[in-house]
């Protein structure tokens, strides 16, 4: 049952057809690269001092206003 197991731990022998494997997948490496490396920035850069938590209390204030809480 855990010869699949076994044999996956084996090292396996390089062959020719291995080799051009190999070739063809760092090449289409190289190629994705670069073609990631041309693209334009598609989002725009974050101010520094963008505070996530921005208007948070007035939310919250008037939920409690609502809720009867605060008058």
């Amino acid at each position: 049952m855990l010869n699949w197991m076994r044999s996956a731990l084996v090292p396996k022998r390089r062959t020719a057809s291995t080799d051009t494997t190999l070739d063809a997948v760092a090449a289409a490496q190289a190629f994705f690269n670069a073609q990631i490396a041309r693209m334009p920035t598609v989002w725009p850069l974050e101010p520094a001092n963008d505070d996530p938590m921005v208007g948070v209390a007035e939310v919250v204030e008037r939920d409690l206003r609502t809720a009867g809480y605060l008058h």
